[in-house]
């Protein structure tokens, strides 16, 4: 008897260490799930901050080329103002210089008829 009471003695043992250490496993797997799920958690913020800074980043550039777009149509109009001013002084000074050319042409002819 005392034979089957070592054997009994060593697997009591055997199952005890067991025990251990699958409670020992079960707590690293329950550690494990909560390290992944914290960073999960952070990846999400991480993520969540990033899509808030790229939305802020779009807002910016939105609003940057709407200015932009204005500063050049307040240029384009400038420039076209200056050129109808410019044609029309070209168009002035035409009309001044074939007067002018009319002018010497019927003085010479009124001198030589003269």
């Amino acid at each position: 008897m005392p034979d089957l009471e070592n054997r009994v003695s060593h697997l009591e043992t055997k199952v005890s260490v067991i025990e251990t250490k699958v409670d020992a496993f079960i707590q690293e797997m329950r550690d494990f799930k909560t390290e992944m799920r914290d960073r999960d958690n952070q990846r999400a913020a991480e993520i969540r901050e990033l899509r808030e800074q790229r939305e802020k980043d779009a807002a910016k550039r939105e609003a940057d080329n709407a200015k932009h777009e204005a500063a050049m149509e307040a240029m384009n109009k400038k420039i076209d103002e200056k050129f109808d001013k410019l044609s029309s002084q070209i168009q002035n000074m035409a009309i001044a210089a074939v007067v002018g050319v009319g002018a010497i042409v019927w003085g010479v002819v009124s001198a030589l008829k003269g």
